[in-house]
């Protein structure tokens, strides 16, 4: 299915990652930590979006997590998992411009449902949705972006890059090139 054009907040669009042109999916395994999707506007920027696995400490009735690796997260993201409110965003990290958290915090704007020690969070506007490469992108109202169907066009083309533990420095490459294989946009 092509999409042309997304506009408009809160779109979700779920889409199969390849690792070729036979469509082989993407297998995801439990060391990936980190997913980096580039999508090209047709202007000449991008939008990028993140998954993020990290592990923390959670309190339950605080809106703290605790011990996480802060890197590469900012303000504004969604976070998910065991304990976390469904919805919740990250609002403060020790970065901060105003009213910073300790270094290895980072502030929710819900409170923990329920205390865990070392904890997986998700963070990021990419959510897996299973291990045979379909993930989902969550867009908001600033993301709106074209896709040409045409092969030739470079505008089909994704980068995503894949970082598992373990591995090399060089994440995993994986190109949408001639097909987007976009299964289903979501409103």
């Amino acid at each position: 299915m092509a999409i042309n054009i997304i506009t408009n907040a809160r779109k979700k669009i779920r889409v199969r990652l390849q690792i070729n042109s036979f469509g082989d999916p993407y297998i995801f395994t439990s060391d990936v930590f980190k997913i980096e999707a580039c999508i090209p506007r047709g202007d000449g920027t991008t939008i990028e979006k993140l998954y993020l696995k990290k592990f923390g400490d959670l309190t339950q009735g605080s809106a703290l997590v605790q011990n996480i690796d802060t890197s590469d997260i900012a303000e504004g993201m969604p976070a998910s998992g065991f304990g976390v409110l469904l919805g919740s965003h990250v609002i403060k990290i020790p970065t901060s411009t105003v009213s910073p958290t300790a270094p290895g915090t980072v502030l929710l704007d819900n409170v923990a449902l329920a205390s865990a020690t070392g904890t997986e969070v998700d963070i990021g506007d990419i959510d897996l949705l299973d291990s045979q490469g379909l993930i989902r992108v969550n867009l908001y109202a600033a993301d709106t972006f074209t896709i040409q169907p045409t092969g030739d066009n470079p505008l089909t083309s994704w980068q995503v890059d894949v970082y598992k533990t373990g591995s090399p420095l060089d994440p995993d490459a994986v190109q949408f090139i001639e097909n987007l294989n976009i299964i289903q946009g979501l409103c």
